[in-house]
């Protein structure tokens, strides 16, 4: 088989092992598409979000209690070792864990399992639904720890020990739209090794949002 034909075969084989974006139904194993219209438990924005993929409308991060947090988290599908594509949509009230955007963006940015730091932070500047929005991403990591069963020397008992791990790099992109009383988190996580073939599902979340006309906006 010549080079040209090779190149031709393996492309072929991998466009049919090729990854997808979609969540599996277990009972029939057909995969589950399109997205379903979500609205946030205190009615401040409504946004379509992936079908099949698993959520919490709780249990926040930076939050001690749900009470000035609302919105949604979405774990969706991992790749070949188990870490998870993650979305979400959270609103934090000032008066809370934050006073102020800025906080959330230093305290995202100081992660302990942050793999590299610029010596001058990117950002962009972008709208929301005409928001005014800030964009930035960071490259972070996930240790993923594989369970293992084994036999305890002759008693044949069966006991757990501690698992090796792999490092997984997931690069994490975030969107924040600051309100009068708060701000907006839209949050796109995913393993380096899928992130481009979740991506479209995160730019429509970004698209369907709508935030609801009540909310006091800063000038």
């Amino acid at each position: 088989m010549g080079l040209k034909y090779t190149a031709l075969f393996l492309l072929l084989v991998s466009s049919l092992f090729a990854f997808e974006c979609n969540t599996i139904e277990y009972s029939t194993g057909e995969s589950i598409e399109g997205t379903v219209r979500y609205e946030a438990q205190d009615k401040l924005f409504t946004v379509s979000i992936p079908k099949g993929w698993g959520k919490s409308e709780s249990r926040f991060d930076y939050s001690q209690k749900d009470d000035n947090v609302t919105g949604i988290k979405l774990k969706g599908p991992q790749n070949s070792l188990g870490a998870s594509t993650k979305i979400s949509v959270i609103y934090y009230e000032y008066g809370g864990f934050f006073s102020n955007y800025k906080e959330y963006i230093e305290l995202v940015q100081s992660s302990p399992t942050r793999e590299s730091v610029s010596k001058k932070e990117r950002y962009e500047y972008i709208k929301i639904e005409g928001k005014k929005a800030i964009a930035f991403e960071i490259k972070t990591f996930e240790l993923i720890f594989e369970q293992s069963i084994d036999k305890l020397p002759d008693t044949g008992a069966d006991y757990k020990f501690v698992p090796p791990y792999k490092k997984v790099s997931i690069l994490e992109e975030y969107i924040i739209v600051p309100a009068k009383h708060g701000f907006f988190v839209l949050c796109y996580e995913a393993p380096m090794d899928i992130r481009k073939e979740c991506a479209p599902l995160f730019k429509k979340v970004i698209k369907s949002i709508h935030f609801e006309s009540h909310i006091p906006w800063t000038k």
